[in-house]
Formats: C-alpha cells, sequence, structure tokens
C-alpha cells in the first residue's frame, strides 16, 4: 500500500508513503490547498498529493516492490449547467484537474475505478458507502489482473 502526498514549502517532489500507518499517510494527502491546512511532519509540510499526480502509480513502479495496483478514486466532475459549485468544490476540481492533465499515467498499470458518479467531492458523510464500492471494484477487477482477494 502507498499514498502519495506533496512536500510544500521549498521542494516540488512527490512523498510516496509505504511504510507506516495507513491513516497517518493518509491524512498527508487529504491536505487540500485552500481547504485543509498543511500537515508537519518532522521538518516538512505536506499538503495533497493530487497537487502534483493525483494517482501516483509512476513511483509505486519505480520502487519496483511488486504488483502495482492503481486506484483510481477521483469523483467524475459532472457538471450542472443550472448551479455554479461552491467554492470549495471548484478549487478541489482546479487541483484534481491540474494534477491529471499534468501528469502522465503509466499505461502499463492496472487501474481500478470504483463507481462514484453520484458521490460529491465532499461527501464525507458517505464515507462507509465509498470504502464499499472501492472494496466492491477491486474485487470484481482482481480476478481480470491474475490476483485474488
Amino acid at each position: 500500500m502507498a499514498v502519495g502526498s506533496t512536500r510544500s514549502w521549498g521542494s516540488t517532489a512527490p512523498s510516496v508513503d509505504s511504510e507506516g500507518r495507513i491513516a497517518d499517510a493518509v491524512s498527508l494527502s487529504v491536505r487540500i490547498p485552500g481547504i485543509a491546512p498543511p500537515k508537519r511532519v518532522g521538518d516538512r509540510l505536506h499538503v495533497d498529493g493530487g497537487v502534483l499526480d493525483n494517482l501516483p502509480v509512476g513511483e509505486m513502479v519505480a520502487e519496483d516492490e511488486g504488483p502495482v495496483v492503481g486506484v483510481d478514486v477521483a469523483v467524475p466532475f459532472a457538471a450542472d449547467p443550472h448551479r455554479l459549485p461552491p467554492i470549495v468544490e471548484t478549487i478541489g476540481r482546479a487541483m484534481t484537474i491540474g494534477s491529471t492533465i499534468g501528469t502522465p499515467r503509466t499505461a502499463d498499470v492496472p487501474t481500478v475505478v470504483p463507481d462514484l458518479s453520484d458521490i460529491g467531492l465532499f461527501d464525507f458523510g458517505r464515507l462507509d458507502e465509498l470504502v464499499d464500492r472501492g472494496r466492491a471494484a477491486a474485487r470484481a477487477a482482481l480476478p481480470g489482473l491474475g490476483l485474488s482477494p
């Protein structure tokens, strides 16, 4: 398991955490600039990994520690022509769109994409449902990847 965040203030290098508690790594990766403050770890400040790369599979492949399967949980953007999105959603969307355009995906890395079409970027109250959808998508995809749950 690896989770990406971005070291900020003096570095534009990604930080991919593959050791320690998953909750600690995820807490670094959900620090969307303008929405959540950076988090300090030692002498470094971290912000959301999506600033540079929302799906950092390239770094994971480079580590060469075994098979890499990406899980893309970037919520699809479904613009409603009858409403303007709130500022928080606009900031989050601008950041994730920029990281997707600016970073090429590794074509040979299989990617699981759960159906999140009806879940908003900040629907934190639906976290259990998100987890269930992610698990279901992973279980459905694993046999085709030559892996088993």
